[in-house]
């Protein structure tokens, strides 16, 4: 601040101008906030952000084996670094999701039965000559055992184990679960899947509770056409010049085929969301994420790296379980759904990886267009845009308009742009810099200034065409 122009004490004074010789990058704003339900034990207000640190913050404010407990679980497992942020919601006066166990036989001799609820496994001990209601009685015994990390409570009656997802509403139809019997003889365990949840809470009040924050990435329970419309609506109304709050939405499918899922990818058609499809078949009889925690899951892969520019091929998604080798995605699903803007998960040894990080943008005005297909297209360009948005406020927030300012304005722009090349996010600024126009708008209220900035984002190296050329000599 300078001293005030009446001063008439005689002396030098001194102030300090911090700004004008600002050369340095914002860093990469990282943040995730997954909006998903808590049950009635959980502490926390509901449609308020949180940040949480621990799996145990959650289960306080959430309470265990939630849908919001399950979904941070494997996003801390995925990044153990995460910002993570919640914004829980209370389950409102739905129908709970129910399915039920129903057994048959008698135990010809002892062993155990494995039952499968997503990637938790609950192993339940059978002796010999166990009738269909004792065994039963176990089953329902062994989920109520387990209850801190499951999202299903049970109740039993007559050889049937009637089991319920513990939050209401359309989320419980997505659980998944699978019995493997064969480890006892003459017992047989049917299963018929969760179901006929319904009543939701409101998506729409959890998002309003991120206007004003500076949340990157919004991950969500849903991944539905009705849902993902919403997040749409909401991405592009804070992505707007005068908002500018620029973030990127996410989520995740599993149990569906390829088609199904191409066309949910279709119907969104936007730069700002991406989705990830891990593909496995509900009934098999192994550990598998339910698709709430493939995007957790996801969206903390992603964020593990804070290049926006880096391509995530083959980075791993730490803590997900391999699906059966029938699932599988064959070489041609895998370009079909890249060309339909889904981001494949892909089984590498014993380990799942993504395959190719992509958007949902696959055309601009119906014809096909893959400028934006790669989710980190977008993330970089909204880097490159708030790295001049940070140094126009620090250093030209007081300055009147002038052509030494204008000019001086430019070379700040140019001198942002040549450090974020060394960053490997934009290329060819040199030959680029006469695109670099700085002046004042005409037609616009006085006092605003009109940039452009031609801006070529670093392409990810994704696929390499080799050819050996034999030779005899």
């Amino acid at each position: 601040m300078a001293i005030p122009q009446d001063t008439l004490v005689p002396g030098a004074y001194t102030t300090f101008d911090t700004t004008s010789q600002t050369s340095t990058l914002p860093g990469n704003n990282q943040s995730i906030a997954i909006i998903a339900q808590k049950l009635s034990a959980g502490t926390a207000d509901q449609n308020v952000l949180i940040q949480v640190f621990t799996e145990g913050e959650v289960i306080e404010q959430a309470g265990a084996g939630s849908v919001a407990h399950l979904m941070a679980k494997v996003a801390l497992a995925a990044n153990r670094n995460v910002d993570l942020f919640m914004v829980y919601q209370d389950d409102v006066a739905g129908t709970a999701a129910t399915g039920t166990l129903t057994v048959t036989g008698t135990a010809t001799a002892a062993g155990t039965l494995v039952f499968w609820v997503g990637n938790e496994r609950v192993e339940v001990t059978v002796t010999s000559s166990d009738d269909a209601n004792t065994v039963a009685g176990y089953i329902n015994t062994a989920i109520s055992n387990a209850q801190n990390r499951l999202p299903i409570s049970s109740t039993v009656a007559l050889g049937v184990v009637t089991m319920t997802a513990r939050n209401s509403g359309t989320i419980g139809n997505s659980i998944v679960t699978a019995f493997d019997d064969s480890g006892v003889s003459g017992i047989t365990v049917a299963v018929v899947q969760l179901s006929s949840g319904a009543t939701d809470p409101v998506f729409q009040d959890a998002l309003d509770s991120l206007s004003g924050t500076d949340i990157r990435h919004i991950v969500s329970q849903w991944s539905d056409a009705t849902n993902l419309a919403t997040l749409e609506t909401f991405l592009r109304a804070e992505s707007l010049p005068i908002e500018g709050r620029r973030r990127l939405g996410w989520a995740g499918v599993s149990f569906s085929n390829v088609a199904t899922v191409s066309s949910l990818a279709n119907g969104v058609d936007y730069e700002r969301i991406s989705i990830a499809y891990s593909r496995n078949t509900n009934t098999e009889k192994r550990g598998k994420y339910l698709e709430y925690q493939v995007s957790a899951a996801y969206v903390a892969t992603y964020t593990r790296i804070s290049d926006p520019a880096q391509p995530r091929n083959t980075e791993i998604v730490l803590g997900m379980p391999t699906p059966n080798y029938s699932d599988y995605l064959t070489p041609t699903e895998k370009q079909a759904l890249l060309e339909n803007g889904v981001t494949p998960l892909v089984t590498v040894g014993n380990e799942i990886q993504i395959l190719r990080a992509v958007s949902t943008k696959t055309t601009t005005n119906s014809v096909q267009d893959f400028n934006l297909l790669d989710i980190t297209k977008q993330d970089s360009l909204d880097y490159v845009a708030l790295a001049l948005e940070t140094m126009y406020r620090i250093k030209y927030g007081q300055k009147k308009i002038t052509d030494r300012i204008l000019a001086n304005i430019r070379s700040s722009v140019l001198a942002q742009l040549y450090l974020i090349e060394e960053l490997e996010i934009v290329r060819n600024v040199a030959e680029n810099q006469d695109g670099v126009i700085v002046k004042e708008k005409v037609g616009a209220a006085p006092g605003t200034v009109e940039i452009s900035v031609p801006t070529r984002i670093v392409d990810g190296l994704h696929v390499i065409d080799q050819e050996l050329i034999l030779i005899t000599v």
